[in-house]
Order: structure tokens, then sequence, then C-alpha cells
């Protein structure tokens, strides 16, 4: 087991992770400091030793938080969240690390208003694709009640992985160890949700997965 304290003694909440190979294991989260701070962290996965820890603080000196951490050949990492401006709101903020950790270059994106990253892919080449939301929208189920039928987007789930209990056999229908799945919401921001959670990842969707 590892613990990250940052310099603050304050409230430090890792939010992903990924592995390359059997050696490395990158973790990044958000530290606080001024406010909170991207706060990334590669481990040896082997020992658990700590490799290197890189900091980033956003020109606006407010809160910064990743939310997608991903690799790319052998040293290359890349980090994608959201970011304060001067201005106060939310801008999408991208960085690049090399292998030691050392920053490469950092990208901002403000579509007016607050800007939220969520998630991102590397295709084969020289691109990145991030999901991006703006301001949050809301699905209107009784137009003659929009206070009392509103539900947000963020809160909608249109996808995820299949689940489903199957009794007799050693290991159930989950997609992921531990049990649960992944789930896609309509603000394209993609959430893990153990089991039994949560809609969609509930006992009642785990027998209508069996009939699947």
């Amino acid at each position: 087991m590892r613990r990250y304290n940052g310099p603050a003694n304050g409230v430090d909440s890792a939010m992903a992770m990924a592995v390359r190979g059997f050696t490395d294991l990158y973790v990044t989260g958000t530290s606080v400091d001024s406010g909170y701070d991207y706060l990334t962290v590669k481990y040896s996965a082997a020992t658990g030793d700590t490799v290197w820890t890189a900091r980033y603080n956003g020109i606006g000196f407010g809160n910064d938080i990743p939310r997608a951490i991903a690799l790319r050949a052998a040293n290359e990492v890349f980090i994608t969240g959201s970011s304060q401006s001067a201005l106060g709101d939310y801008d999408y903020l991208t960085v690049r690390y090399d292998a030691n950790g050392v920053l490469q270059w950092d990208s901002r994106y403000d579509g007016g208003g607050d800007d939220q990253a969520y998630d991102m892919a590397l295709n084969g080449g020289n691109t990145i694709f991030r999901n991006k939301e703006g301001i949050e929208r809301f699905l209107i189920t009784d137009i003659n009640n929009p206070a009392a039928g509103a539900k947000a987007q963020s809160t909608i789930a249109t996808m995820w992985d299949r689940l489903g209990i199957f009794p007799g056999r050693s290991k159930d229908g989950f997609a992921h160890i531990p049990g649960g799945c992944n789930v896609l919401h309509l603000d394209g921001h993609v959430e893990f949700i153990r089991y039994p959670g949560k809609f969609p990842v509930t006992a009642a969707s785990a027998v209508l997965g069996r009939a699947t």
C-alpha cells in the first residue's frame, strides 16, 4: 500500500490510473496546495516505490481537476481534465509529461462558460481526442412541470458494460474485477460503478442481463 500526502496536508484524491506493461504504474488526481492541483505520481509496479511526482497549477491559481490519463510509447504521459481560469470559470486542460515527469506542453480550451473534459483517447498518429462538456443541460420529462421533471445529462446513463448474474457459475458476468461496470453518461463522462450500486449497475439490471 502506498499513500501520498500533499504539501498542504489537505485532501488528496486519486482520479485515474494507467499501467504500462509490468513495470510502470501512473496515478493522477487532485492535491491541495493553494487550491486543487493536478498531481501525477509514477510508481514502480514491482515495488510500489515512487519514481517521480509532477504537480501542475493552472494559470488561474484556482482548482485544477484531472479526470483521465493515457500512455503512449515508453515516454509519453497525457493528462486531461478541467482548470479554473483567472476569471474563475473552467477550461479543459491537457498536459503531456515525458518519461521523467518533465512537462512537455500544456493546452487549454475555453469555449465560453464552464468547460469540463472527462476523457480522452489517442490514435496511432499524433492526435488526441478529448470528450468535452460545456454548460450542463437537462432532460425535461414533464413539460408542464419542468422543475420536477428535469434530469441533468451528467446523471443519465446511455451505455454500460454487460452485467449479468449466472447461477451455478464460479464467476458472475461482471465486466471488471471487482464486480462492476463502466457507465457512459449523456454528457460524455464515464464512471465506474461497483455492483450492487446505482442504476444501471443494480440487481435488477443483472437479472435482465442474464437473459440477453
